[in-house]
């Protein structure tokens, strides 16, 4: 496990070096000032994850080492204070004003029960752009410069020339499935302040992230990218197309910390288990994010700046297609008709996790809370303390263990019954599709077709 996590890191510092070849500014270069730049990059999530590691028996004896059960989420509020670029691209493209959250996008907000950020943008329909033409952009199959406009651009600069600098991919050990090779996407964007916040911290991201399901999702018309630490998903992005006859319609969700088992609809058996999340949130992830931009989810922090960065340039590069795309798409008309296959092909297939891990579910960790409480902030500097953490062990691991094994049995039970009902009924479609659901947790919608289910956004 350790030799995994080891191969993960020096694969990934080797890619990012490959990187550091390609392009180091976007097609406009970024304007030279005086400010600091603060870049969330895999050194900086690797090192805040070893100093987390290494740093828990410091916390244990000092008495800060946080455990909590999970708690409730917050409503789902509107955003209206992300501001606005009005970004013009200049020419020869004289693209814009582009779009805008809490204008032309919709952005919502919430914390959930482990304490993770969620933010979804709700991207009005773009006309003549589809799903297959933006999967096509993501493929091996687009070229890497293409002119346009009488002038030769890289794919990823023309996407938004002035915040794309770099995008490559490639394979490496997996940090999601360790013993497997995952595909990793290198994304490295600048964020650009509000008018008026010129001299304050700016923000980048250049960082390999690993690319979830990619044939399953890639049928789904979505894309899941991740950041993966202590084995669990630390920070993660969903983008889902919708083709609507009005236009290719996107929506993304954000979200800062643990994913928490149920984060996607589409795929159930994703995410960690809660009373994990939490206990990962509050050691592990809070502090990476922190040497990032500190502050948390206060207005006016660096770490909402940040967010706010980040959620204006999610809005304004997924809302650009509509600018280029259907015009070079209608260069390659053989592509038209391979991707009709494929979603041909697509809409009969079981939307199912394809991954090698596609039986697996999250492990049970009911108890996990109680087992642990004797720890939670409770300093062993003094024998007292000490003999308070001891005393409290024993009744901590009895109820700990007999909450998981209540929770066990109840889910054996349960899935017992959904089969018995399920062969009462003599109906042999039921059958299969309850068959399937119990062996294949990671099954959704798995004779639906594509748009059927339903989806988070809205």
């Amino acid at each position: 496990m350790r030799l995994a996590a080891f191969a993960v890191v020096a694969a990934l510092l080797v890619g990012s070096a490959a990187a550091w070849g390609g392009y180091t500014q976007p097609a406009f270069p970024i304007p030279k000032r005086n400010v600091t730049v603060k870049t969330l990059n895999n050194n900086l999530i690797n090192q805040g994850t070893i100093r987390g590691f290494s740093s828990l028996p410091g916390k244990l004896v000092r008495g800060e080492f946080v455990v909590k059960a999970p708690g409730k989420a917050t409503p789902k509020v509107e955003v209206k204070d992300v501001g606005c670029l009005n970004t013009k691209i200049p020419a020869p493209l004289n693209w814009g004003p582009l779009w805008c959250a809490g204008r032309e996008a919709k952005v919502h907000q919430w914390v959930d029960e482990v304490g993770s950020i969620h933010r979804t943008v709700d991207i009005p329909a773009q006309p003549n752009v589809t799903a297959n033409m933006v999967f096509w952009l993501f493929s091996p199959m687009y070229p890497q410069y293409l002119e346009f406009e009488g002038k030769m651009w890289f794919w990823y600069h023309l996407w938004h020339p002035l915040d794309h600098i770099m995008a490559s991919n490639m394979i490496a050990p997996s940090t999601a499935n360790i013993g497997t090779l995952g595909l990793y996407t290198l994304i490295h964007e600048h964020y650009r302040n509000l008018p008026g916040q010129e001299n304050l911290t700016e923000f980048e991201t250049d960082t390999w992230f690993h690319v979830e399901d990619l044939v399953s999702n890639f049928l789904k018309k979505r894309i899941v990218i991740t950041v993966n630490t202590a084995g669990l998903q630390a920070w993660t992005l969903t983008v889902n197309f919708k083709d609507t006859p009005q236009g290719l319609k996107i929506d993304n969700e954000l979200i800062m910390g643990a994913a928490p088992v149920g984060y996607d609809p589409e795929d159930p058996s994703k995410g960690a288990p809660a009373e994990a999340a939490v206990i990962v949130n509050e050691n592990l992830v809070k502090k990476t994010f922190d040497d990032y931009a500190p502050g948390g989810n206060v207005p006016g922090s660096e770490f909402t700046r940040s967010l706010n960065a980040i959620t204006r340039h999610v809005v304004e590069e997924f809302s650009m297609f509509r600018f280029f795309l259907p015009q070079v798409w209608h260069r390659f008309p053989h592509l038209q008709g391979m991707f009709a296959v494929g979603d041909a092909i697509g809409s009969f297939v079981p939307r199912l996790n394809y991954g090698p891990f596609m039986t697996s579910k999250a492990p049970n960790v009911i108890g996990l809370t109680e087992l642990m409480m004797p720890f939670n902030r409770t300093a062993l500097t003094s024998v007292a303390g000490i003999k308070k953490v001891a005393s409290a062990i024993p009744g901590a691991l009895a109820t700990g263990l007999t909450l998981n094994a209540n929770s066990q049995i109840a889910g054996l039970t349960k899935s017992a019954n959904t089969a018995i009902a399920a062969v009462n009924t003599f109906d042999p479609n039921t059958i299969v599709k309850t068959a399937v659901k119990l062996a294949i947790p990671s099954a959704v919608g798995e004779y639906s077709r594509k748009g059927d289910s339903a989806s988070r956004f809205g």
